[in-house]
């Protein structure tokens, strides 16, 4: 896989080459364009996984381990976010349905996750059971603002 900077080379180079006009030249130069593209978003992929488990799993898992809920640093303020998510497993969604239309929540039938997720929220606030269908999880974050402009 071509680094960052490779590709920043190649694109460089086809930018002060003079294209041949041909149109089989011009579909290989669009190709190239599609690869390099292919390369930097299985690379951002790839990054993004390592920033979800740093902010996800080891940085709660360190403040746990140390009793903290935060920290401040020269660079900024570490924090957890925690947010209640919820869903409904593809294998009860026909369950979910008929409760829905059983108990009035017709407006509810979507069942995406933001839908599911507003549902258990009003039932627990109006003190109702949420059903046994309805997977909920408070998801834990670690949040860092930054104390510098521009950082």
């Amino acid at each position: 896989m071509p680094t960052p900077e490779e590709l920043a080379a190649d694109a460089q180079q086809l930018a002060h080459s003079e294209p041949s006009g041909s149109l089989a030249s011009t579909v290989e130069q669009m190709l190239n364009k599609k690869r390099q593209l292919d390369a930097i978003e299985a690379q951002k992929s790839a990054l993004q996984k390592e920033y979800d488990e740093l902010r996800k799993v080891i940085v709660p898992r360190m403040l746990a381990d140390e009793g903290l809920t935060g920290a401040k640093f020269p660079f900024g303020t570490l924090s957890l976010r925690h947010s209640m998510r919820a869903s409904v497993p593809v294998e009860r969604r026909a369950e979910c349905r008929e409760w829905c239309y059983a108990n009035g929540h017709e407006d509810m039938l979507t069942v995406h996750a933001s839908t599911v997720l507003g549902l258990a929220n009003e039932l627990v606030e109006q003190g109702q059971p949420v059903p046994d269908f309805i997977s909920t999880y408070t998801e834990e974050v670690a949040v860092l603002t930054s104390t510098r402009k521009g950082a």
